[in-house]
């Protein structure tokens, strides 16, 4: 199976002497970094962000469906107040064992309504 992970300078990223990485940052601070690129570099005016389940890294870590769509959502929050001008799009990808798969919009009014309504406990967040 192919799995694409992408970043900015792509493999290049991997050598840990690399001139594109940054020493002492974070993967956060790298990833955020990479949106501004996109934005002055490529014109972009929206950024989609993507999570799905099943999802290995959080299963790996105990994160539940609820948690990683929240983790989802606090993502576009914080990518919102670092680049207030770019739209941004969530959308969650779910695989219902193999057999159906299905992408879905996460509205940033429906998943607040959500969250304070009593549907849910609310969870800290990531």
């Amino acid at each position: 199976r192919i799995h694409l992970l992408t970043r900015h300078g792509g493999a290049l990223r991997l050598l840990p002497r690399s001139p594109l990485n940054r020493a002492g940052s974070t993967m956060a601070e790298d990833l955020l970094e990479e949106i501004g690129e996109a934005v002055s570099l490529k014109g972009i005016d929206t950024l989609a962000l993507c999570s799905h389940v099943p999802c290995g890294k959080a299963g790996k870590y105990g994160l539940n469906t609820l948690a990683i769509i929240g983790a989802l959502m606090d993502a576009k929050h914080l990518v919102k107040a670092t680049y207030r001008h770019l739209s941004v799009a969530c959308f969650f990808h779910v695989d219902y064992d193999g057999e159906k798969k299905h992408t879905y919009f996460v509205s940033r009014e429906r998943w607040g309504a959500f969250r304070e309504g009593a549907l849910c406990a609310p969870e800290e967040s990531i």
